[in-house]
């Protein structure tokens, strides 16, 4: 079995930049929408964020509607499948599925608990918590990266947390929701180039 962390070659920013590209390109589809409280529903009504484009509210009465969070994105732009107009994003609705495409585009053999693990570092790491993508990787960053453990709890434990769904609860400045992901995107992509100078 090939671990995802394998096939990214254990850098956090090919992890962050596909979550990225997924994200801008799954959102343009008519067959997709995000909704950061699922890993891949496919139904009529689940969004808890924005309403639906008209083009959607057609195919999500016909159970042909993939609702996906930013983990599920990363997938379907691992997978390499985001500009394929022919490709069903309903596919994405299972765990199975997931896997199997991974296991197709990179020519591996990836089981889906690996998947399972590694879509909860990237809803950890969408949340403002990058700890759990580093330990999925197996890395530690220079400090100020939150790679660690320690490191993330000191930062937190300075703050005072009213409710933690939102980026001013986060240290690292962001937390993507349903509404407000694409105007964080800028800081995730800024925390991604930092990553890749320090070669990660």
């Amino acid at each position: 079995m090939t671990r995802i962390a394998d096939l990214l070659e254990h850098k956090p920013s090919r992890a962050i930049r596909a979550m990225i590209e997924g994200l801008r390109t799954a959102s343009r589809r008519n067959d997709f929408a995000v909704d950061m409280t699922t890993f891949g529903y496919v139904g009529d009504s689940y969004l808890s964020g924005s309403p639906l484009r008209p083009e959607q509210q057609a195919l999500a009465s016909e159970h042909r509607l993939c609702f996906g969070c930013a983990a599920t994105c990363t997938i379907f732009a691992l997978s390499n499948k985001l500009a394929d107009a022919a490709f069903p994003a309903a596919r994405l609705g299972h765990i199975g599925n997931r896997a199997s495409l991974l296991g197709a585009r990179f020519g591996a053999d990836v089981e889906e608990t690996d998947v399972s693990t590694f879509e909860d570092a990237l809803d950890d790491f969408r949340s403002g918590i990058p700890v759990t993508l580093f330990q999925y990787l197996g890395v530690t960053a220079p400090e100020g990266f939150f790679s660690t453990k320690e490191e993330y709890l000191q930062a937190v434990q300075v703050r005072e947390f009213s409710d933690w769904d939102n980026a001013d609860d986060s240290a690292t400045g962001w937390y993507l929701g349903n509404n407000d992901w694409e105007e964080q995107l800028p800081l995730v992509e800024a925390y991604a180039e930092r990553l890749e100078a320090a070669g990660l």
